[in-house]
């Protein structure tokens, strides 16, 4: 059979939840401490390709995290296919890698995907972040017809 296809999912597999514990690890003071022990754990899972270790982010933050997964994980399919990485198992993470065609190319794409996830996430979040307090810290003509309206609906 062909195995590229799996060698491809198996590397994507793992890369949402990597990504985002490397994130929560490089770039620790955007991250609560509850979102950074969710990293750690989240870091284990991927380690052993279970990809609902992102689940938890992607729920409490859909918009920036789901996009920055899904970049991380095509990096990583992407990089798998064209390294030829075949896998002869029906499951992804490095926990695979004793029954993986082409190891190092796994590797690096696993690498790629992880880093990629954790740039994007981490800029993003950085940048919007910065965008918010921008925001809160020049109120718009609206903002008091709004406390006005939420205060006589009271």
């Amino acid at each position: 059979g062909n195995y590229m296809v799996m060698g491809a999912v198996a590397a994507a597999i793992c890369t949402p939840p990597l990504g985002l514990g490397l994130a929560t690890f490089i770039y620790r003071k955007i991250w609560s401490e509850e979102e950074r022990d969710a990293g750690i754990a989240a870091a284990a899972m991927g380690m052993i390709g279970i990809t609902e270790g992102a689940i938890p982010f992607a729920a409490s933050d859909p918009l920036r995290v789901i996009p920055c997964i899904m970049l991380g994980s095509a990096t990583a399919a992407v990089v798998a296919m064209l390294g030829h990485v075949g896998d002869h198992a029906p499951h992804g993470g490095p926990i695979v890698l004793p029954v993986v065609d082409n190891k190092i190319m796994y590797v690096i794409a696993i690498l790629a995907g992880t880093i990629v996830t954790a740039i994007a996430i981490n800029a993003l979040k950085v940048m919007t972040r910065h965008g918010a307090k921008q925001d809160e810290a020049e109120p718009t003509s609206a903002s008091p017809a709004r406390a006005t309206a939420a205060t006589a609906s009271v």
